[in-house]
């Protein structure tokens, strides 16, 4: 459906600098481009996947995405979404306290948020298994082991990464 509506070049705002929202952009950009319209991904960290990647390869992400057509808007989050005749108006803001957006409000003619979750830890909670304060989820080491025969999988678990140190991924093929 999406498709669809990129080849009418309408303006379409995805919300979320992870991995769907960043292959969504690069999939809808050429070909809303072609047609007219504008793609436009809107998160609130400094480079995409930036939760996910070193700065570096975030850097080079961002431009590689950029490359493609998609207008980014980095360090910026959504703080109020309402209809507006037959489109969307986002209020924007900027999380970088000395970057000005050259303006408060954005219109789109869609909005897909794909934005990350936070993940259940009730049962660490209730169990005394550590819980990441940063990056939430159950801290478990480089195995996916939280305690002895325990072991947790799939976006729930902030793990060790030897490259990349503690992180907790949120996608699909990590929890498979």
């Amino acid at each position: 459906r999406l498709y669809d509506v990129a080849k009418q070049g309408k303006t379409i705002a995805i919300v979320g600098g992870g991995f769907l929202g960043s292959e969504l952009a690069c999939a809808l950009a050429t070909l809303s481009r072609k047609h007219g319209g504008n793609i436009i991904q809107i998160f609130p960290e400094s480079g995409i996947l930036r939760r996910v990647l070193p700065e570096y390869l975030s850097e080079w992400t961002t431009a590689r995405v950029r490359e493609e057509g998609v207008q980014i808007m980095p360090k910026v989050t959504v703080t109020k979404a309402q209809p507006n005749d037959k489109k969307v108006e986002l209020q924007l803001e900027s999380a970088d306290k000395n970057q000005s957006l050259s303006a408060n409000w954005l219109l789109a003619d869609h909005v897909v948020v794909a934005v990350g979750l936070e993940p259940n830890v009730q049962l660490a909670k209730n169990s005394g298994f550590e819980i990441d304060p940063n990056l939430g989820g159950y801290v478990v080491n480089a195995e996916l082991q939280a305690r002895n025969s325990i072991w947790v999988a799939g976006d729930a678990a902030c793990f060790y990464d030897i490259k990349l140190g503690r992180r907790r991924v949120e996608h699909h093929d990590h929890a498979v």
